[in-house]
């Protein structure tokens, strides 16, 4: 697929056929069986009802070949182009599907929460629930982006939160001149490789970067998408990103107070067995309960997720790419115990510093290595040797 993906970002025409056959291109990519081919060419937008001299439509045409996954990705495809131009335009509107999906939680926790304080009997609160179950789920397939998205003081969590959602994660810039001189400099040392040539944004992806197949964009020392900031977490924003999570823990455990602070003037009794405890304190007041329920499942995975970042940021001087593909990289080695070795690390203190920018009244020297302009490993020579596969995880 990365020649296909080469030729779209160079302007192929997605209309042109050949002499003989008058294929298009997806014709070819459905009789070549490419399931890739396939899915980029619908993603730019080729016609699924071009025909060819035999009169043969690529459906036609994978139905005749029996191909039923890239029959089912075309027939898909043309339903989606077929609906109504009211419903296709709220289908594709992606800023009005993404509000839906941003501003839905608030309302389905206000009427979860509205429903367990109502003096409703629980048989007509589990309807209800049940009800808005349905009516979610209907919603969500049709409303929600595919793509999916909480006061010590406020400000300071909402910053961290915009900090990672709006920030440059560190996109790999590049204009048309200088790909063009990349591909013929690349071709002409013969080192055009595909695993360290991105064939999308036509680069040479730099030490520790990798594409992104979500935003479609190279992001230098990447680490993960993260679909709940709507953006990559990269060089640009990694640490705004950490900063967000251990503010949110903070916030968390400070609503989990106020709620036990509430259970313990109301509630009373605390020398009752936990599950009579818990009866009560669902009785006193559904909505705080359920509240506290939220807290403690959001605080789980967030406090799960800040110590693993912390982690291989202070201890692995590792991205959570590079964690889960440094056996792919040969600039990875194993010390004697035959662990895998960053040969970025520079010591857990350092590792912190370098990673928050400070230098302590210039006490430390920070690693000033710029990662979009970083393609040799100082223990490698040339970066084309850094990949062993070209199969990554993230």
């Amino acid at each position: 697929n990365d020649p296909t993906r080469l030729l779209l970002t160079l302007g192929a025409s997605l209309t042109m056929v050949d002499h003989h056959h008058r294929n298009t291109p997806l014709h070819w990519a459905v009789f070549a069986r490419n399931t890739s081919a396939v899915v980029l060419l619908l993603k730019a937008g080729a016609s699924v009802d071009e025909r060819n001299a035999e009169k043969d439509t690529p459906i036609t045409m994978a139905k005749r070949l029996n191909q039923t996954f890239v029959l089912k990705r075309l027939e898909d495809a043309k339903k989606d182009r077929e609906k109504k131009p009211y419903c296709l335009a709220i289908y594709r509107d992606k800023k009005l599907r993404y509000g839906c999906m941003v501003g839905s939680p608030f309302i389905v926790f206000y009427i979860i929460g509205a429903l367990l304080e109502s003096r409703e009997s629980y048989l007509v609160k589990a309807g209800l629930l049940l009800i808005l179950t349905l009516t979610i789920s209907i919603a969500g397939r049709l409303l929600f982006d595919d793509r999916i998205l909480n006061i010590l003081p406020i400000s300071v969590y909402l910053s961290t939160k915009f900090g990672s959602w709006k920030s440059d994660p560190g996109v790999i810039q590049s204009t048309p001149e200088q790909r063009f001189r990349t591909i013929i400099e690349l071709a002409e040392k013969d080192g055009f490789h595909p695993n360290w040539f991105c064939s999308s944004c036509l680069v040479r992806r730099p030490l520790r970067s990798k594409h992104c197949s979500v935003c479609n964009q190279c992001i230098a020392r990447f680490d993960h998408h993260c679909p709940w900031v709507g953006n990559c977490v990269g060089l640009g924003n990694h640490k705004y990103f950490v900063l967000y999570l251990f503010w949110l823990l903070v916030m968390i455990v400070w609503c989990l107070h106020g709620c036990f602070r509430f259970w313990k003037f109301n509630v009373g009794n605390e020398d009752l067995p936990f599950s009579s405890y818990l009866w009560q304190a669902i009785h006193v007041s559904g909505w705080v309960s359920w509240i506290a329920a939220n807290a403690c499942l959001h605080g789980f995975w967030v406090g799960c997720l800040l110590l693993c970042q912390l982690y291989q940021v202070v201890w692995l001087a590792m991205t959570t790419n590079e964690r889960m593909n440094c056996s792919r990289y040969r600039h990875f080695k194993r010390d004697k115990k035959g662990n895998i070795k960053s040969p970025f690390h520079r010591g857990a203190f350092r590792n912190f510093l370098d990673f928050c920018e400070w230098q302590c009244c210039g006490l430390f020297q920070l690693d000033t290595r710029d990662w979009k302009q970083m393609y040799d490993s100082e223990d490698e020579g040339e970066a084309s040797t850094l990949i062993r596969s070209e199969h990554h995880y993230i």
